[in-house]
Formats: C-alpha cells, sequence, structure tokens
C-alpha cells in the first residue's frame, strides 16, 4: 500500500475509534450505534465497518496497535539480542506508547471497565497477545515441547503484568508514570523467565 494512502486509511481508522469511545463514554458502549459512529467521525457507515467489524473492536483499537508494535520490535531484533531482552525492550515500548496516548487509551479503559459485554472480546485480545509470544519464545528453545508448560506461564505472566500495569496507572493518573510501572510489574516476574531465554 502506497505511504500517502496508508497514512490516510490509519487516520481515517483513528478518526473512527476517537469519535467512537468519545461517544461511548458520553451516551454509554451500549447506547451507542455504529451509525452514531459513523455521524460523529462524518464518515460513512459502510466506511465504520470496513475498518471495524464489530462495535467491540472499536473498543481494542489500542490494543490492537500495541500487537502491531510487538510484531515489529521482534522483526527488528538487535544482533546478540536476547528474548528476554527484546521483549521487555518491546513492552517498554508499549508503555511509551500509552503514555503518549493517555487520554484515548484511558478512555477506552473505562469504557471496558464500565461494560462486562466487553469482557470476552478482551479475553480473545489477551489470547492473542500469549500465542504470539508462545510462538516466539518457543521458537528460541531446543526442546520446545519440554519447555511448553513454563513458556505459556511466562507469556500469560507477561500479559497479566502488563493488564495490572495499565490498570494500576489509570486508577493513580494524573501522577503516575506508566513505564516506572510497567517495569516494576514485569520485575515481579522477572524469575519466570527460563535461563535459555535471557
Amino acid at each position: 500500500m502506497p505511504k500517502l494512502t496508508e497514512r490516510r486509511h490509519l487516520e481515517t481508522r483513528s478518526a473512527i475509534a476517537d469519535a467512537a469511545i468519545a461517544l461511548f463514554v458520553d451516551r454509554g458502549f451500549g447506547e451507542t450505534t455504529m451509525s452514531d459512529v459513523a455521524d460523529a467521525a462524518q464518515v460513512s457507515r459502510r466506511t465504520v465497518y470496513r475498518h471495524f467489524p464489530t462495535k467491540d473492536d472499536l473498543v481494542f483499537e489500542h490494543p490492537r496497535r500495541w500487537h502491531e508494535q510487538l510484531e515489529t520490535i521482534f522483526g527488528q531484533r538487535e544482533a546478540d539480542e536476547s528474548m528476554h531482552d527484546l521483549t521487555i525492550r518491546a513492552l517498554l515500548s508499549i508503555a511509551q506508547s500509552i503514555d503518549e496516548h493517555k487520554d484515548q487509551v484511558l478512555a477506552a479503559f473505562s469504557v471496558l471497565q464500565a461494560n462486562e459485554s466487553l469482557r470476552g472480546t478482551h479475553a480473545r485480545s489477551d489470547d492473542l497477545w500469549v500465542q504470539g509470544l508462545v510462538t516466539a519464545f518457543l521458537g528460541e528453545l531446543a526442546d520446545a515441547e519440554a519447555m511448553a508448560l513454563p513458556v505459556l506461564l511466562l507469556a500469560s505472566s507477561l500479559v497479566a503484568a502488563t493488564n495490572s500495569a495499565i490498570a494500576i496507572w489509570s486508577a493513580t493518573q494524573p501522577g503516575s508514570n506508566i513505564e516506572q510501572i510497567t517495569t516494576a510489574a514485569l520485575d515481579q516476574i522477572d524469575p519466570l523467565w527460563p535461563d535459555a531465554l535471557r
């Protein structure tokens, strides 16, 4: 996709997501329709569905971007960088991205917290993260089958640590630092890292 076209695509997608979150906060998630979102974003209803097949997807736009960011950083691994160091670097980079878009992230998180119906989508989003990490970690190990359990435990814990950092950060805004909280959360689970990934 040409750079200009891609930039416009991302700008439209961001405008739709931002308009949707604002409506969800103001009116309520259940009370807002996709047509409402289209009107607020000044695009067609078809355009909204082309970017976001479901209303739930609008709430999880930032986590989707973070997952892309994780994949990008993993694809730019530095020479001799361990999987441990690469993963920590990626997660702290995501924390920086959260801080850069704090208002939108906090608003989306408040919508998630207020709507039980979104918990299933949140769980599926977390599963995507866990499976991506498991695949990357097992690819580093000679005996992947024997390490399946500790790797799954580690990947699940990393996702839980990130979720916990966001929850604490959102509860203590505006005085908290998401990168420091994320670092503290990752330090708590550092003993779970197998030596072969360090």
